[in-house]
């Protein structure tokens, strides 16, 4: 397994005080003159982008990011076996009171393999994933990585855990002789393949040692030494045990350990309970247990398997299938999580390439399987075959789907139509506003529903179910059986593997496939599958149109202790209704929108309404998609730099106190102070207005960090979002 993190020059003590010296690795390294066993100066040097001698490597600035810490950790069934001669000699057992000669001999046999796998994977990551950035999207080929090796055997809570430490510094030179610092994404984007090289190396390298040691295959990459009782390595992972304990009570990337932070180092903890020892006998994991196991499984006479030579590339690219499109490093992660007793990195490297030329190209250094591609072209022959629909609504149930709400858009009621009016079975509904996708598929639900057919939903996550139904009335195909109408969310990140099954099974039926771009969740970066790329260009896609209007006759009707609660006809008129009902408020509140995009519409309603009131300053400033004005409020959405210096979370309301059309300038009133932004800078900035935001965006207690006179000298009537409703 491998683990980034990135560092800071703060962190050095943690290293240095392990219990190995540790040693210098790479070709940058080398370039630098350090050969010779870690020192504090050096690495604190190297981690601040400065060359051992002190002179300056590259340009740093106040946030400058030390390196990346990269750690190699065996699976705890190895760690055990390295620490085996500690196990304790239980009643009986025959064991002499000293540790058996067999102990010794494996614990040596791991820490050899192990250290011979963190180079094998260190080689790789050095070749594919150390490169320089030369700004935003520009990297260059470096000499290689500045990294330092500790090895530690210890974890946090004392249980065994073998692990090694690669301090990478944020430096690299390109072959011109110029340092730039890493380009991290890189690194992040090939850790699942390094560390299973790493494991399949240590898998390997045990067999050559002539271990002949059976593994178990719980999931692709992650396998334990079968004779080592699971109750043992459970009782043995304290600090696995303590972190899944925090994220049950605290979901979210916040739970964790605590161990290291902003780059300070703190103290090791003081192990609780019985010795690990102890805990792993009591477990069925003693000496003498251990001791019957190793002899019976040293051979070397036997040759270690190979495992690469009888690999079958049909069992590689069912894993690879998932994917609908693959990169070279998923195919390394594949084929060495599917080996036994491992390999190589550098012959699984080979196999690798010899596989990826046997696949066809999609673009962009990525690569589908002949499997893939058979299937995607299937799904285009079945749609531009045009099988007929199942779904045709009755002409008066449409007409009444379109009348009944009120105003619509000219795209909105042609995509209401098209979609209800039967004919092709498989039909597009391109990417828009979430809202005036749910206003289509809502009304075509009803029509569909008054001709007797069944709408059924297929999603994701249950959170996608949960919006659709509350957008647009639509069911889970899960416990309803099948329908006449099948309605896929975010069809165009949808896997080609799922797209043809469904394509297979709808058409079969004589069914009507709706598939939704984009829909319930934000913009992810990964294209669409080579089939949905193939549709795209086949089939003609219905435009939902812009957010339609909602009709004046529909009101909403109130009901519950004091009429809190409305009920709204359509999805547009419920935010018209929570507007109204905020604008009246007799103090300062927040809207709480189900969604994001729901909270982005609720946002924008806000501002409109408040700028046609005259509540906000005549001159405004465009930034982006969002317009300022004096007496706007703004919401960060994530920490950052240009907003207040980075001293700004997530969370935090400021004001916006004058704007200056003719120097494109933004006043905004922070917590801590009043500065001008310019508007190039803030149409970059993660902000958006402050009348409204999800429920995971609420502030504890629903109370907004800036309060109404701290907003700016004359804030609006409804201005600060103090409290929840």
């Amino acid at each position: 397994m491998l683990v980034v993190r990135p560092i800071g020059q703060g962190q050095t003590p943690y290293y240095l005080h392990g219990p190995l010296p540790g040693a210098w690795w790479g070709a940058g390294a080398s370039q630098l003159g350090l050969s010779e066993a870690v020192d504090g100066p050096a690495l604190r040097a190297v981690l601040g982008a400065r060359h051992p001698d002190g002179s300056a490597l590259r340009p740093t600035g106040p946030r400058h990011r030390g390196g990346f810490d990269l750690i190699f950790a065996a699976p705890k069934s190895v760690s055990l076996l390295a620490f085996a001669p500690e196990l304790r000699a239980l009643p009986g057992d025959g064991g002499p009171p000293g540790p058996l000669p067999v102990l010794q001999e494996i614990r040596r046999a791991v820490l050899d393999a192990h250290e011979a796998a963190v180079r094998d994977a260190l080689a790789y990551l050095e070749r594919r994933a150390v490169v320089a950035r030369a700004g935003a999207r520009r990297s260059l080929p470096t000499s290689g990585a500045v990294a330092a090796l500790f090895r530690h055997h210890r974890s946090w809570a004392g249980d065994p855990h073998l692990h090694s430490h690669v301090v990478v510094a944020n430096a690299a030179a390109t072959p011109d002789g110029c340092w730039h610092p890493l380009d991290s994404w890189a690194l992040y984007q090939h850790r699942r393949a390094a560390g299973a090289l790493y494991d399949a190396s240590l898998r390997h390298q045990l067999a050559v040692a002539g271990w002949q040691l059976t593994w178990t295959a719980e999931r692709l990459g992650g396998r334990d030494l079968e004779a080592v009782p699971r109750a043992a390595i459970d009782t043995c992972s304290t600090s696995a045990a303590r972190i899944l304990a925090l994220r049950a009570i605290s979901p979210g990337p916040a739970a964790s350990t605590g161990r290291r932070s902003r780059g300070v180092h703190r103290a090791r903890p003081v192990p609780d309970g019985p010795d690990w020892a102890i805990r792993a006998a009591r477990a069925g994991l003693d000496r003498g247990t251990v001791a019957g196991l190793l002899v019976a499984a040293k051979d070397p006479s036997v040759a270690p398997p190979l495992d690469l030579a009888g690999l079958d590339p049909d069992t590689v690219a069912a894993h690879l299938d998932r994917r609908s499109t693959f990169a070279r490093r998923d195919c390394l992660e594949a084929i060495a999580g599917l080996l036994p007793h491992g390999a190589p990195a550098a012959a699984i490297e080979g196999w690798t390439d010899r596989f990826v030329e046997r696949c066809a190209p999609a673009g962009d250094h990525r690569w589908v399987t002949t499997a893939t591609g058979e299937r995607s072209r299937a799904v285009v022959a079945i749609a531009v075959g045009g099988w007929r629909g199942s779904a045709p609504a009755p002409a008066d149930a449409r007409r009444a789907a379109v009348h009944a709400r009120g105003d619509l858009a000219p795209e909105t009621v042609a995509a209401i139509r098209a979609l209800t009016r039967g004919g092709p079975g498989l039909v597009r509904l391109g990417a828009g506003p979430l809202l005036a996708q749910a206003t289509v598929l809502d009304a075509a639900r009803e029509a569909w529903e008054a001709g007797g057919h069944r709408v059924v939903l297929v999603a994701s996550s249950p959170e996608a179910e949960q919006r659709w139904q509350a957008l647009a009335g639509l069911q889970p195909a899960s416990g309803r059986g099948h329908g006449t109408v099948t309605v896929v969310d975010r069809a165009d990140l949808v896997a080609t593997t799922e797209l043809h099954r469904l394509t297979m099974d709808v058409s079969a039926r004589g069914a009507t496939l709706v598939l939704v771009e984009g829909g319930s969740g934000p913009a992810r970066a990964h294209p669409p599958s080579p089939a949905y790329r193939m549709l795209q260009r086949t089939v003609r896609v219905l435009d939902p149109g812009p957010l339609p209007v909602v009709a004046a006759h529909a009101p909403p009707v109130r009901g519950g202790r004091g009429g809190t609660v409305a009920v709204s006809p359509t999805m547009p008129a419920a935010l018209s209704c929570l507007l109204g009902d905020w604008a009246g408020a007799p103090g300062p509140a927040v809207m709480v929108a189900q969604g994001a995009q729901e909270a982005a519409e609720l946002n924008r309603m806000a501002h409109r309404l408040l700028a046609t009131s005259g509540r906000l300053g005549d001159a405004a400033v465009m930034a982006g998609d969002h317009e300022w004005r004096a007496g706007d409020l703004l919401r960060v959405l994530r920490r950052d730099p240009r907003l207040d210096g980075g001293r700004c979370p997530a969370g935090t309301i400021a004001a916006v106190q004058a704007v200056d059309p003719s120097g494109g300038t933004v006043t905004i009133a922070w917590p801590g102070g009043t500065a001008p932004l310019r508007a190039a800078r803030l149409a970059h900035a993660p902000v958006t207005y402050g009348y409204a935001c999800t429920l995971r965006a609420l502030p504890a207690g629903g109370a907004s960090p800036l309060s109404p006179s701290a907003t700016c000298a004359q804030p609006p009537a409804i201005a600060a979002p103090s409290s929840s409703r």
